[in-house]
């Protein structure tokens, strides 16, 4: 062996991070590339011919050749713009809207109709509701939804006001009973008899139906004219009548009947034609 290079292959550094002084590394080999066997295909023949992308769309996958998706395609672009309807835009007039409102099943006017049920409303309103609900382009079954909401709300708050003013009522009749305290029976009773002696039919009819006739500020004005008039100072053979009950009246009757020298049967007495009316008084009050 030659010394000299012996001694020169010792004294050589190793590298840092290489193998030892001398040697030499061979370079990695490669893997050889694997052949993976393709995935086969799981959709219809036809399909193998398009992009892998297309063939991932299921929806593709439900024509079963080409024939029938293109029948689907070719149907599909008759019916863009079938039924189309354009709105107007801002310049729009109100002809254009009811051209809308036309394409959209509003009938002529003659034939439209809203169905208002058992509803108990005049034939103005009803008519008036149809014309404004298709002038304004509601569809009848639209109107008729319009109408059930509308009605629900009436007759709510026609029994809202209806339990308020009972309410009311109940409350003004306790205030007048703390009012009139136990003359309370007798003061209706008086109101009661001068409202029927002075209150013809019609008048009657128009208090009950605004029902006036339980307005507690009127029972006490007829209070105070029966009051009144039994206050006043008559002849002494002029009978009073007001403020008085079924049994009273009956009584006052059988004292004029029973008495013989009572103007009631003396045509000439200045006072007869008075008795004769407190008589009719009387009779009416114990038919009542």
């Amino acid at each position: 062996m030659n010394i000299k290079l012996f001694n020169r292959f010792l004294n050589e550094e190793l590298p840092a991070d290489g193998p030892e002084a001398g040697l030499t590394t061979a370079p990695p080999v490669e893997a050889a590339p694997v052949d993976t066997p393709p995935t086969e295909f799981a959709g219809p023949e036809w399909m193998k011919g398009i992009s892998q992308d297309l063939m991932e769309d299921k929806s593709l996958q439900n024509f079963k050749d080409v024939n029938d998706l293109a029948k689907s395609y070719i149907h599909s672009r008759k019916q863009i713009g079938k039924n189309k309807i354009s709105l107007p835009d801002e310049h729009g007039t109100d002809e254009d809207w009811k051209e809308v409102y036309k394409q959209l099943g509003l009938p002529e006017r003659d034939k439209y109709s809203v169905k208002f049920g058992e509803a108990n409303y005049s034939e103005d309103f009803k008519k008036g509701f149809i014309d404004q609900a298709h002038n304004a382009g509601i569809l009848p079954q639209q109107a008729e939804k319009v109408f059930e909401f509308f009605n629900s709300q009436v007759t709510i708050a026609s029994q809202e006001a209806g339990e308020a003013n009972e309410l009311e009522q109940q409350e003004a009749f306790e205030g007048l009973k703390k009012e009139w305290g136990s003359g309370y029976d007798k003061k209706l009773k008086t109101a009661q008899v001068a409202f029927s002696t002075f209150a013809d039919e019609d008048l009657t009819a128009y208090l009950n139906d605004t029902g006036l006739a339980q307005d507690t500020n009127l029972i006490k004005l007829f209070s105070k004219i029966g009051e009144k008039l039994n206050e006043d100072t008559f002849d002494t053979n002029t009978v009073k009548h007001l403020g008085l009950t079924k049994e009273d009246a009956e009584e006052k009757k059988a004292t004029m009947m029973g008495d013989s020298n009572h103007p009631y049967w003396k045509d000439e007495h200045p006072n007869h034609n008075k008795a004769v009316e407190d008589m009719l008084k009387y009779n009416k009050i114990i038919e009542s």
